[in-house]
């Protein structure tokens, strides 16, 4: 292997101990709720692997466009969205429609709620009672 593979194998060792994968994505006040994090490879989504069908048989073989890391090695932002933030009003019984994608959600699932962004699309809210 010479240098610049060297670098570069480095570099990218780097980046998957410094940023986090989307999955273990940590959302705070200090990012704005809008992490940085490692790009999911597109062809296998992340996962490093892709099945490959034929009519004899069914292989699960290592993603040939990441090399199994299941990340292109950008470091990008969870949320593509930087809308300003938008006012949603809870109803009575916990619940908000989020006022960019109409995506109804309960303010207390942390699967759709981060405390600031609605994670189905990032969409900053300021909750109103």
């Amino acid at each position: 292997m010479d240098n610049e593979h060297k670098k570069e194998e480095i570099r990218r060792r780097l980046q998957l101990n410094t940023y986090p994968r989307r999955s273990q994505a940590e959302f705070l006040d200090e990012n704005n709720h809008n992490p940085l994090v490692l790009e999911d490879c597109s062809k296998c989504q992340g996962t490093g692997r892709n099945c490959l069908e034929s009519a004899a048989m069914i292989s699960n073989e290592v993603c040939d466009q990441c090399g199994g890391v299941g990340t292109t090695g950008n470091i990008v932002r969870y949320y593509e969205n930087d809308s300003p933030e938008m006012n949603a009003e809870v109803d009575s019984s916990g619940w908000v429609a989020c006022p960019s994608c109409s995506w109804r959600f309960a303010i207390k699932d942390s699967n759709a709620w981060t405390g600031l962004r609605h994670k189905r699309c990032g969409q900053k809210m300021s909750l109103v009672q």
